[in-house]
């Protein structure tokens, strides 16, 4: 279900503010207030994008996965698969052969298909 149109708002008032928080630390010359802010920004980008992509659940990535040679993977093996990301945070080299729905998958770059770490996908069940 989508985030209410109010929470998104105030999410992004807040993350505009700590934008010209720092950008402002930055021109005045306070480096320690500035570093603060950043962080403080950096840590709202990831509220933000939480609450508008959340976690994938494992199940629907089964499916999309694929072997070695392309085809579709075996439930065993695309487990497996999950579970080097899951434990250990890798990704063996081979896995997606399309986007999967991620925020930052670019179609023209394979590299970046399927999860980008362990904390995009939900392992509840797993």
């Amino acid at each position: 279900m989508p985030p209410a149109l109010e929470t998104v708002r105030v999410l992004l008032a807040r993350v505009v503010q700590a934008y010209y928080g720092a950008v402002g630390s930055l021109i005045a010359g306070r480096p320690e207030e500035a570093e603060t802010r950043q962080a403080e920004l950096a840590s709202l980008m990831e509220e933000a994008r939480r609450l508008l992509w959340p976690p994938m659940p494992w199940k629907q990535l089964v499916p999309k996965i694929r072997n070695a040679q392309g085809g579709v993977a075996s439930e065993k093996s695309a487990r497996e698969f999950l579970r080097a990301l899951r434990d250990k945070g890798q990704r063996p080299w081979y896995g997606f052969t399309m986007p999967v729905g991620f925020p930052h998958e670019d179609p023209a770059r394979n590299e970046t298909w399927g999860p980008r770490s362990r904390d995009d996908v939900d392992w509840t069940g797993f």
